[in-house]
């Protein structure tokens, strides 16, 4: 419920439907790690989201240079 209205609130803000598009991958992509990985968490925290930023780098990184 609160992806649809911070999907709403971009837009009211102005921002253009492609930067809409990616905030809302980033959101329900955190939504998931947090639901699979982070089940010990109690709270949603600065930590928990710069793990799941360090991950999803990780992997962006591992798909662009495989063999590092």
């Amino acid at each position: 419920m609160h992806v649809e209205v911070f999907s709403t609130w971009l837009f009211a803000e102005g921002k253009v439907v492609k930067t809409i598009e990616s905030y809302m991958n980033d959101v329900t992509g955190f939504e998931k790690y947090l639901q699979e990985k982070l089940m010990d968490v109690p709270v949603l925290s600065r930590f928990s989201f710069e793990r799941y930023l360090s991950r999803k780098y990780d992997d962006v990184i591992y798909c662009l240079f495989p063999s590092r």
